[in-house]
């Protein structure tokens, strides 16, 4: 019933002079377990020119497997015999040397084979290894080798490998990145299976029920990327007008998915003439997606796609996008070594955002990259070893983590942002045209964009955003406007989150805000921890001045701009607040920013409150005129909450601070109410009634101030509640005592000066006084007493 495939394939055994199975070699095995995570040193002795691959997958369903690699040769350095491949856990039968003599060994994991006489430069020549047994998935059910409801398939990267390529699981190769080769494919199936295979235009010979299908791939990639995917496939052909020509494209998929998959992806030309718009021409023979069971693979010209995805519905289309964009990224440039993981798939993952600005708009475009960097800030430590990382020189468990995934896509946004759209996206195209099939590693890549680009400060881009940790933060702390000379003078502040040093040379938006709903964004280049600039031309007066409002770069700060044209509530997602309007009267929105770093207190302010160190406010009211807001501010003390430091002995001493600008100091919100379901509870909000202009941070008082206890002529007082609203209470240990009483403003105005007479408890009625911040001297001894 194969006759076809005998005459093509099974030769039978050639020169079977050493051979091993996988239980000859225990210790060597172990040993070459966990090799080296740069798999590259291989590649220093051969160069593997081509792959002709041929599988047996004829009787697959009942785990058969047979397999011939001829693979052919050419020294890179002189006088070298041994050429070492990668085969894991697969029975090698025999091996031929076509035309030379030779000698191998085999133990699960290296094929180690052995030419006679020495090669040099220049010399190529050919080895012929047939192979059988069941292909191996990797040791977290990723990668590898898949066979499950009718779908057979290679994932060529295992997640929990070591090196993370994971061609070897099907085919003896140099499993790293730099090997690139070209490759054929010749897969015999049982009809009515038939498969999709990385390469050109298949070709399909069929003897009874076999079906050989071959496939041609003259662009040279790593083995990762070369792959097959067999299954009862329907087929769905059509073409794109690609930049040079017209493209095939080729979907396979169950016949009863069929109508999902045209669904699912009728936004992949559109996707595909965005890549070419942003990245240049696609390079490849075939625009290819298989559907597969488990993961999306971005093997060349034949992607797996999961079969859940394929559901009718967009909701995977960025999964799409993500793995069409490899053929940029990935595919036609390729990271060195896992350490540079970051330049596949962060920018892919960058340009599965940046595909949604030409098919859907500039704004869904920035919703996007909001919501990713948000995410980043809050959860990429916890995601990835409860640690915030450098993109460069990732830890092997985390090669394909959270970081590398969604900070790399933050850091290719702005790097957009720090060069301009003209000359990012044509540097990438220059890129792309000087390196094609070829490797990158973080530093030539950034020497490539710095040449390319003409912009030096990429350097300090690169320190900041690829080989040190953390995220700046910026914001305006004051600004004046003259309106003879219509300039505005302004100081900007850098604060850091989990970064060890400022950022340097960073192109700062800065966004004017007129009254009658238009603003104006002025670039502003800012280093260190402060910058001042003077003199900035505006064509109006502004209301407002605000950093890091456009988007264009992504901080450590996360905006909301709520726009209001009915009375109601909306919630501030990224401000952590929700915002009503109290009395509506007239249309108008408010800008609500948090910023997850520490807010700094000005060491000569007088009062003594513990500041939250995880994230501060900025409310801005924009265009009413009448109607008045109000906000509820949240506070989480819990294990994942930003306000675990105020919160270990419940809620009864936080409170809001406030300043109208940065530049101002801190004093406690006259309008504020707290709700929570107990002194005790860690988590609850604040009201702030109204709701002004500003920046608010939670803090509370030092645990002594509600706690104080003065000893005066070995008699004891206490005083409670503190913060206060209604009544303070101040209580003798030792028993009645006299007592001598003075309230004092922090302006130095005297409120209360009383004596009381052999008492043991007395009562201070505070609610006629403002909220703020006061002294009370008792005895001659000092509180500070909070007023709310």
């Amino acid at each position: 019933m194969r006759k076809l495939w005998y005459i093509v394939f099974l030769m039978g055994p050639f020169l079977l002079q050493a051979q091993y199975n996988c239980m000859d070699s225990k210790q060597a095995v172990q040993a070459l377990s966990t090799p080296n995570i740069n798999n590259n040193a291989k590649s220093d002795t051969f160069d593997i020119l081509d792959y002709e691959l041929f599988l047996d997958l004829y009787g697959i369903a009942q785990q058969e497997f047979k397999a011939e690699a001829r693979i052919r040769v050419t020294p890179r350095i002189v006088n070298v015999s041994r050429l070492n491949l990668d085969l894991w856990k697969l029975q090698v039968d025999s091996v031929k040397f076509p035309g030379v003599s030779g000698t191998y060994s085999y133990n699960d994991s290296l094929l180690q084979i052995d030419f006679s006489n020495a090669l040099n430069l220049g010399d190529t020549t050919s080895v012929w290894i047939y192979y059988s047994g069941y292909p191996q998935g990797d040791p977290l059910n990723w990668g590898g080798f898949h066979a499950a409801q009718g779908y057979y398939y290679n994932l060529g990267v295992g997640f929990g490998s070591n090196p993370h390529t994971y061609g070897r699981a099907w085919f003896p190769c140099y499993d790293n990145f730099v090997e690139k080769s070209t490759y054929s494919l010749n897969l015999l199936s049982k009809a009515p299976m038939r498969p999709l295979l990385s390469g050109d235009q298949i070709t399909r010979n069929s003897q009874g029920d076999s079906i050989l299908s071959s496939a041609r791939l003259d662009k040279a990639i790593p083995t990762y990327l070369i792959s097959f995917a067999l299954a009862n496939y329907q087929f769905l052909s059509d073409t794109v007008a690609g930049a040079n020509g017209t493209l095939d494209i080729l979907l396979a998929a169950k016949a009863a998915d069929t109508s999902n998959l045209k669904a699912s992806f009728v936004n992949l030309k559109p996707t595909l003439h965005a890549y070419e718009h942003y990245f240049g021409p696609y390079q490849w023979p075939r625009v290819g997606y298989a559907a597969t069971t488990v993961g999306a693979m971005e093997h060349a010209t034949s992607i797996s796609y999961p079969i859940n995805l394929i559901n009718g519905n967009l909701n995977g289309e960025d999964i799409m996008a993500h793995e069409l964009a490899h053929h940029w990224f990935g595919n036609l440039i390729t990271c060195e070594t896992a350490d540079d993981m970051w330049i596949n798939e962060g920018m892919a993952e960058f340009s599965s955002h940046l595909y949604t600005e030409q098919v859907y708009g500039r704004k869904e475009y920035l919703d996007i990259v909001r919501e990713n960097a948000w995410n980043v800030l809050l959860n990429a430590a916890s995601r990835d070893g409860n640690m915030h990382r450098s993109l460069y020189g990732m830890p092997h468990e985390f090669v394909y983590g959270y970081h590398v995934y969604q900070k790399g896509a933050m850091v290719g946004h702005n790097m957009r942002h720090y060069l301009g759209d003209s000359v990012f996206f044509n540097s990438l195209q220059q890129l792309f045209n000087d390196h094609a099939y070829g490797n990158l590693n973080s530093v030539e890549f950034r020497d490539e964009m710095i040449r390319i680009s003409g912009n030096t400060d990429l350097q300090d881009f690169w320190q900041d955003w690829v080989f040190e940790a953390g995220y700046p933060q910026f914001s305006v702390e004051d600004w004046s406007y003259q309106d003879l000379t219509q300039r505005v003078d302004l100081s900007l502040k850098q604060r850091t989150y989990a970064a060890p040093n400022y950022f340097n040379q960073v192109p700062v938006d800065i966004t004017f805000f007129k009254a009658d709903g238009t603003h104006f964004t002025q670039r502003l280049i800012h280093s260190g921890k402060e910058s001042q600039h003077s003199g900035i031309l505006i064509p109006f007066k502004p209301i407002a001045v605000l950093a890091s409002y456009s988007g264009s770069l992504l901080t450590a700060t996360g905006r909301d701009h709520l726009h209001f044209d009915q009375a109601g509530s909306q919630t501030a997602s990224y401000g952590g607040m929700t915002v009503s309007t109290e009395n509506f009267v007239d249309t108008g929105s408010v800008v609500v920013m948090q910023h997850l770093v520490a807010a700094e207190k000005d060491s000569a302010n007088p009062f003594d409150f513990r500041l939250g160190q995880k994230h501060y406010f900025t409310v801005q009211n924009l265009y009413f005129q009448q109607s008045t807001l109000k906000g509820e501010l949240r506070f989480d003390g819990s294990t994942r909450g930003l306000d675990q430091d105020l919160l270990q002995n419940g809620n009864d001493s936080l409170v809001v601070l406030y300043r109208p600008k940065g530049a101002q100091q801190w004093n406690l919100y006259p309008h504020q109410q707290k709700q929570a379901s107990s002194p005790n509870s860690r988590i609850g909000s604040i009201i702030l009634n109204p709701l002004m202009s500003g920046d608010y941070v939670l803090a509370n008082s030092d645990e002594s101030l509600a706690l104080e206890v003065i000893s005066t002529e070995n008699k004891n007082i206490r005083l409670f509640p503190n913060p206060v609203q209604d009544s303070l209470t101040l209580v003798s240990e030792s028993g009645p005592i006299d007592w001598q009483i003075e309230l004092i403003t922090p302006a130095g105005r005297t409120r209360i000066q009383e004596k009381y007479e052999h008492l043991a408890e007395l009562k201070i009625k505070m609610e006629r006084f403002p909220a703020g911040n006061y002294i009370l001297k008792v005895n001659g001894q000092e509180f500070k007493v909070v007023k709310i």
